[in-house]
């Protein structure tokens, strides 16, 4: 063989590795441009650090954990500050009323000392979501918990049965937040989350039915299956695996009943006198699911916390259900409360936190005698 033939012959065999190597570095670059485009997603819209991806649980799902200041906090129980985590939905939130500000002030007149109140509670946030974040918690030592649910997993039952998922997947919120456990690359490869992300928001439109609708659906859609109460057994285990956790934690847990004001007959009034029983005309009980729904679920899952609390020696139960006056002096719907409102929840919880906090903490400035909570009138 001469040396064209040669020449021309390796040239040959090294055409189809060069090809190689151009894809190669072409698979390479594409990869890296989607990686950098998915990162600039979760930094421009959620403000998650570029390299820390690993931080979208509370950037994107959860900044309630961020603007507490309880992801940056130490929180000990030999400090000087008496520290309390409060897991909840917007009834719990400085937006919908005053409870963090009372509590806050309540406690340290109880305790005697410098009390740090982390608000976890954020708006539609379901016992799961509670769980969650409880679980993202760990290694901080707590000295009190507030758990206070009860409507917002009411929602979850307004989907047919076989599509209800135990984890509230069937939720596309919940299908997300699901996700990040599974892509355990996310420290340093996030774009396989972000493009399942982006997918399930695809696929979350009722015109595929297959996730339960963001918001309540014009025509009422699902509302009869919020009628088959399915959450108990889910709002138990939630609840159940807080409590079980802040036992481990030596945390003590202050769990009271839901307040609702619903009455019975709801659905059989007219439009114009349920907004004249509410301050917030638009906050009708169907943002949650038809009113014999909601009804039935809230008072299953005080049921629940009812006697989950006499299982637990380091629960303090507080019954609510019916002991805030159903009026718009303290409801402005059928579960945010006034101030006047978050001030009859407070006197209904102190008893029941100064003794656990005597019981628990043996502290000395602790009044031993109150009268018992307020009522109904």
């Amino acid at each position: 063989m001469d040396s064209n033939t040669a020449t021309v012959a390796s040239t040959a065999r090294r055409r189809p590795m060069r090809r190689g190597v151009k894809v190669a570095v072409w698979c390479v670059y594409i990869g890296l441009l989607l990686e950098a485009t998915c990162r600039c997603y979760w930094v421009a819209g959620y403000g998650v650090p570029a390299t820390k991806m690993d931080q979208i649980f509370s950037a994107r799902f959860y900044p309630e954990l961020r603007t507490s200041g309880v992801l940056e906090a130490t929180v000990a129980r030999d400090d000087e500050h008496f520290d309390v985590l409060m897991l909840g939905g917007s009834v719990l939130t400085n937006d919908f009323g005053t409870i963090e500000k009372r509590l806050r002030e309540e406690t340290a007149r109880v305790t005697g000392r410098p009390v740090h109140v982390f608000n976890g509670a954020g708006v539609g946030m379901t016992s799961r979501d509670s769980l969650l974040k409880y679980r993202a918690l760990e290694g901080r030592e707590f000295d009190l918990v507030v758990f206070y649910h009860g409507i917002n997993d009411a929602r979850m039952n307004n989907c047919p049965r076989e599509q209800f998922r135990d984890d509230y997947t069937h939720c596309s919120w919940y299908e997300r937040v699901e996700g990040l456990g599974r892509h355990q690359e996310l420290k340093w490869w996030v774009t396989p989350y972000t493009l399942e992300y982006l997918a399930i928001g695809a696929l979350d439109n009722r015109l595929f039915g297959r996730y339960l609708p963001r918001n309540p659906p014009p025509d009422g859609r699902w509302f009869d299956d919020g009628l088959d109460i399915k959450t108990p057994p889910v709002f138990e285990a939630n609840l159940r695996e807080i409590l079980e956790l802040a036992r481990d934690r030596k945390t003590a847990v202050l769990l009271p009943t839901f307040a609702l004001h619903l009455s019975e007959n709801y659905a059989q009034k007219d439009k114009a006198t349920r907004i004249a029983e509410y301050r917030m005309a638009d906050a009708l009980v169907e943002m949650w699911g038809s009113s014999q729904g909601v009804y039935k679920a809230v008072h299953a899952h005080n049921d629940i916390v009812r006697r989950l609390a006499t299982e637990y020696s380091h629960v303090s139960f507080v019954e609510l259900q019916d002991r805030i006056p159903y009026n718009p002096v303290h409801f402005y719907d059928a579960c945010h409360l006034t101030d006047a409102g978050c001030g009859v929840w407070m006197e209904n919880v102190r008893p029941a936190m100064e003794t656990l906090i005597a019981k628990r903490y043996g502290t000395a400035t602790v009044i031993a005698e109150r009268t018992g909570p307020t009522t109904a009138k």
